[in-house]
């Protein structure tokens, strides 16, 4: 198979690979710490979930746990704009890159539910521009975590201005 993707493209490809990677891990942290403050035991309860579970996941623990306060109305919009650009990551990655009758590039990805073929019209800007939201939403989004943490019950006051972590309790001898 020829190489279809040119230096730029594929320069734009593994930034859209790395920022997606940065969100996963973020969400994931988050979702941890929604689960529980123990964070060994959150990341064990979410283990091999793909994005969309997580934040699917993250979604209702957020509605549920952070509910009458200002955090769902912020967290839910970039959650779901999230999901959204994961989609294109995942169409990007895995998808057959092609050039039309006119020299366009394009990606070719077969739609599971309806088997169907569907071909986007892509462009090395349109993935750059897909990375810098990805790599945004990342960072609204750990801000927003951060910004939850007391309310997720995670931290705890040590002395005024200062917050520490809340120890896990595991065995008989940490009631």
């Amino acid at each position: 198979m020829p190489h279809v993707l040119r230096d730029h493209e594929y320069a734009a490809l593994g930034r859209v690979a790395a920022q997606a990677s940065l969100l996963d891990a973020v969400v994931e942290q988050f979702l941890s710490d929604a689960i529980t403050h123990d964070v060994e035991v959150g990341l064990r309860a979410i283990r091999g979930m793909q994005f969309e579970a997580k934040a699917i996941m993250l979604a209702d623990l957020v509605t549920l746990r952070l509910e009458g306060t200002e955090h769902p109305e912020a967290i839910l919009p970039h959650l779901e704009e999230a999901r959204r650009l994961m989609h294109d990551r995942n169409e990007f990655l895995h998808g057959l890159w092609e050039f039309d009758a006119d020299a366009n590039l394009g990606v070719r990805k077969r739609v599971r539910k309806t088997g169907l073929v569907r071909t986007r019209a892509v462009s090395a800007d349109d993935m750059n521009r897909t990375a810098q939201r990805l790599g945004e939403l990342a960072e609204d989004l750990n801000w927003m975590h951060h910004g939850a943490a007391f309310d997720l019950g995670i931290l705890e006051m040590e002395s005024p201005g200062t917050w520490v972590r809340v120890t896990p309790k595991r065995g008989l001898d940490n009631r």
